[in-house]
């Protein structure tokens, strides 16, 4: 279609699923128009082919949500901004320093939600039967995500939920509010008919309150594996302990923890170690 007093063409472009895109193409002369008209809907196939691409490289296939590539690169992009922010000598007005948005809010939170049980789950109920109930809870998490956040395939039975700008509190709050959903999901066993529910662990993390002392010195890239770390401690515990609330990195230590072994002279191996903050 071209309109002639914006001089513009707007081609429709089907995709494979069935939608439609539309090109436009601004500042072309109805002269142009006609002569170019076949190399245009060439370009917008191809321009629209890369974006395609683009998005597949990014997404995970089963959940549609985001790869955990994408995930680690956009949560090391979070914290390089927040660390040019907090830094030394990075406060505005103090140092000079300009690479600093003053609207930046310096915090960012990470949450896990996984799914334990599911796998000695599987031989009994199939493969595919887990993987639709992954998916469906994969569609509840992004339906109930904020404007702001991601969501993230981070393992085979684990989401993971980047939430930028979001305090301790918020994220424990976006947390519990994730718990609450996804007890309504749920799936019906072909054989027995009977519901099928896995119970969600939920570990969350913020940076930078869950990082202290040398952590805060290491570098952007391992900062983002420490933080991703600690919420997958805090998921583990709360899976060990069968807590139906979200745990977070100091939660582990006043919450989490059973005895392995009674030792004599009074001792006991936990499940729980130094990285835990643990002390004989």
């Amino acid at each position: 279609v071209y309109l002639s007093q914006e001089k513009s063409v707007m081609l429709p472009l089907p995709l494979a699923d069935g939608e439609y895109a539309v090109f436009v193409a601004e500042g072309v002369s109805m002269r142009a128009y006609k002569s170019m008209l076949p190399v245009l809907e060439r370009g917008a196939e191809i321009a629209l082919a890369n974006v395609a691409l683009y998005k597949q490289s990014i997404s995970d296939r089963l959940t549609g949500l985001f790869s955990r590539d994408h995930l680690l690169d956009c949560l090391q992009q979070e914290i390089r901004a927040i660390r040019r922010c907090i830094g030394v000598g990075a406060s505005p007005g103090v140092s000079g320093n300009n690479d600093c948005d003053t609207s930046w809010r310096a915090s960012v939170g990470v949450i896990l939600v996984s799914f334990p049980d599911m796998k000695d789950a599987a031989g009994e109920l199939g493969f595919e039967n887990c993987d639709a109930y992954l998916e469906e809870a994969a569609q509840l998490v992004r339906s109930v995500l904020p404007e702001q956040a991601m969501g993230s395939r981070w393992q085979e039975r684990t989401l993971a939920v980047l939430i930028p700008g979001a305090t301790r509190a918020a994220c424990r709050t976006q947390a519990e509010k994730l718990a609450q959903r996804l007890k309504d999901v749920r799936r019906v066993h072909e054989l027995t008919g009977q519901y099928v529910i896995f119970p969600a662990s939920i570990g969350l993390s913020v940076f930078p309150q869950s990082l202290h002392g040398p952590l805060l010195e290491l570098s952007a890239g391992e900062q983002c594996r420490v933080l991703l770390d600690k919420a997958e401690r805090a998921c583990a515990c709360a899976a060990e302990i069968k807590s139906d609330e979200p745990l977070a990195p100091s939660d582990v230590l006043a919450k989490g923890g059973l005895v392995r072994e009674v030792l004599p002279l009074n001792r006991v191996r936990l499940s729980l170690g130094r990285q835990d903050k643990v002390r004989d």
